[in-house]
């Protein structure tokens, strides 16, 4: 599958549903080669669109749209790859389902936090899914 495949299915599939900021994001990766490019300068299993949308969140917060989402990873292509290739993926991964517990619907954030109803798929069952209580450092990596 191409990585615009793996984008558009990840949009399609996994964020439709939970979360239509990641979907539209998600899907506006899909069909730009600008992002493309940058995400070839990664091994492909750190191209992942779960990946991708926790590095950016994890640098710059969460992205209100594609245009300025796009803006960020070109402008900070080189923080992003080092993002991708520093931390392993759960913890890339907790951060996404932290970052997407925040823009929930909160009819919906009551089961997230309760149990794994509503949890992004790809986030390992060993990653919490409740977004933490207090903000500050964890283990040395920066936690929403």
């Amino acid at each position: 599958m191409t990585l615009g495949g793996r984008y558009r299915r990840f949009a399609l599939l996994e964020a439709r549903g939970r979360s239509p900021l990641y979907e539209r994001l998600a899907l506006g990766v899909a069909d730009d080669p600008a992002i493309h490019a940058v995400l070839a300068r990664v091994p492909p299993p750190r191209q992942q669109p779960n990946l991708l949308l926790a590095a950016v969140a994890f640098l710059g917060g969460v992205r209100p749209d594609y245009v300025d989402f796009r803006s960020f990873v070109l402008d900070h292509a080189d923080a992003v790859i080092a993002t991708l290739g520093r931390y392993p993926p759960s913890i890339l991964a907790a951060d996404l389902a932290r970052c997407i517990a925040r823009t929930m619907p909160s009819s919906m954030l009551s089961n997230y936090i309760a149990g794994r109803r509503g949890c992004p798929r790809g986030v390992p069952n060993t990653v919490p899914c409740a977004p933490p209580l207090l903000s500050g450092r964890r283990n040395g990596i920066r936690s929403f």
